[in-house]
């Protein structure tokens, strides 16, 4: 972890990642970054209060989870080693797919066609 942003009080909401995108089979998803946060930040302390490495849970919670919501990797490693789609399913939004206007008479000129029986 880094040492730096784990004692750092300046760290705002606008700092915080706000999503995570999961790109899936049937189109993109994304899934609330507090949610990953969340589970990581709860295993963490509760490691650390064990451990006597933090004087309280909250201490270390919040600790964690500010790491967590501000560090590019971190968030997309724990949700994909740590945790299954049924963690998280309840909580995701389908990302809407643009449609671009489709200009048919141009596009067909060089659209792929084949043949089939």
């Amino acid at each position: 972890m880094d040492d730096e942003l784990v004692g750092k009080e300046t760290v705002t909401n606008e700092d915080y990642w706000a999503w995570i995108i999961a790109t899936m089979p049937d189109g993109k998803w994304r899934i609330p970054a507090d949610v990953i946060a969340h589970s990581r930040s709860h295993y963490y302390a509760t490691i650390d209060v064990e451990r006597g490495d933090a004087p309280d849970y909250d201490t270390a919670y919040n600790r964690e989870y500010r790491y967590a919501m501000t560090d590019e990797v971190e968030l997309i490693d724990w949700a994909s080693n740590n945790m299954d789609w049924s963690e998280v399913k309840d909580k995701v939004e389908r990302v809407p797919e643009k449609t671009a206007e489709i200009d048919y008479d141009r596009e067909w000129t060089n659209a792929e066609k084949v043949l089939q029986q």
